[in-house]
């Protein structure tokens, strides 16, 4: 009589798309955990750069509160196809640094599922919106994730030109 079908839950239908999702932020934080590793090797030819990107060390420090900044994870500011996490929280952000520094894949896809965190575009178009000695936290102005606010590490934050 048709009461032989068993009606499926809504949740069931959107569990493709949290997977995929799940996937999709996995290959991302790979991506970025492949970047720092990259970062670790080409160390010494940054520190021997230092001196040479003076000026940009300089103007990461000039930008202030209410300010439209560019946001970015890289070494070389012009690459944007990568993506960068950014903690909600400070805490958020010293959890995120520490899985980073550990190459731990899986604690960021946990931290961005737990909304602990969220991902944005290197290169986003933000806004500082408050400064500590270390840490900046931002409003983003663009991408996907527009209007999220999180916390970031200073050297990520470049002012527009």
């Amino acid at each position: 009589m048709g009461n032989d079908q068993v009606k499926k839950p809504k949740f069931y239908k959107r569990k493709g798309f949290q997977v995929a999702a799940i996937f999709i932020i996995f290959f991302y934080i790979v991506g970025i955990i492949s970047s720092s590793s990259d970062s670790k090797n080409n160390q010494l030819n940054s520190e021997t750069n230092v001196a040479n990107n003076s000026d940009s060390l300089v103007e990461n420090k000039t930008v202030g509160i209410g300010d439209e900044v560019m946001l970015n994870s890289n070494e070389d500011t012009s690459i944007c196809d990568r993506f960068m996490v950014i903690g909600i929280t400070k805490d958020d952000e010293d959890e995120v640094v520490k899985l980073s520094v550990a190459e731990d894949s899986t604690g960021l896809v946990k931290m961005v599922l737990d909304n602990k965190a969220f991902m944005a575009k290197n290169c986003s178009k933000a806004k500082l919106i408050e400064s500590t000695f270390t840490l900046r936290r931002v409003r983003i102005l663009d991408g996907d994730t527009a209007g999220f606010d999180g916390w970031l590490p200073f050297e990520w934050v470049y002012p527009t030109k």
